[in-house]
């Protein structure tokens, strides 16, 4: 994919520069791609560098960020407990610091956590306290994707009407911005609700437009799961 190239190109730039400062930034930077697509390894090894760059220059905020990302990593794991206090812990020293630009983000990831840990109701309340924070920050770039898990997390208390309409404003949020991933992946939630609603047709005629789009990062997770629901809703609509 064009940003994988762009971002590991960054990274070598900020290597050769031989800044300390440019060089946890760019890790940073990398961390934040590599969670957006869920790419664990690759994550756990930018966190571990910027862990411990930060650590040597005494770069606190990039120190919180690294801890952040570090409980991203183990939250991936089966006993995501561990992973979701030191997200936590993490989140809190980026808050004494007084950043407030990736929060929205961040509490989105924890909303998530809890709710698969068992507290959707938590969940839903901090989805909506980070759509509160994209208000008052002006952060939007991850507003579709906060929308998307709000339906998501609607869906699973079989509210369809509700999961519906956070679905659609995803999909219309990353439409009006020109991110192509969220609106993926808000297709692919809202085509996966249509579907159980016996709606195969609308789902197919959603999603396969989107998918087609790509030219590109077919074995990335999101283009493998919306592959596979294409084929699944293709499957139903020849019976």
């Amino acid at each position: 994919m064009q940003a994988s190239v762009h971002a590991g190109a960054g990274l070598r730039v900020a290597r050769e520069l031989s800044n300390p400062h440019t060089l946890a930034h760019a890790l940073a930077l990398a961390c934040r791609y590599h969670s957006a697509l869920g790419e664990t390894t690759a994550l756990h090894q930018a966190t571990e560098e910027l862990a411990a760059l930060a650590a040597e220059h005494r770069f606190p905020f990039y120190g919180a960020a690294a801890q952040i990302y570090r409980g991203w990593v183990l939250s991936m794991a089966p006993d995501s407990a561990r992973g979701i206090e030191i997200l936590r812990e993490g989140m809190a020293a980026f808050m004494d610091l007084g950043s407030i630009a990736l929060r929205p983000y961040f509490s989105a990831r924890i909303a998530v956590l809890s709710a698969a840990a068992g507290s959707a109701r938590d969940g839903l309340d901090l989805l909506d306290d980070a759509l509160e924070q994209v208000e008052q920050s002006g952060q939007r770039w991850c507003e579709a994707e906060i929308h998307r898990s709000k339906g998501e997390l609607l869906s699973g208390f079989s509210d369809a009407p509700q999961a519906e309409s956070c679905l659609q404003r995803s999909l219309v949020t990353a439409r009006r911005q020109g991110a192509r991933l969220w609106e993926l992946r808000a297709a692919c939630s809202l085509g996966r609700l249509w579907r159980d609603q016996g709606r195969h047709n609308d789902a197919r005629d959603l999603l396969g437009p989107i998918h087609g789009w790509f030219a590109e990062g077919f074995d990335t997770p999101d283009l493998k799961e919306a592959k596979v629901l294409l084929d699944a809703l293709s499957g139903e609509n020849s019976r």
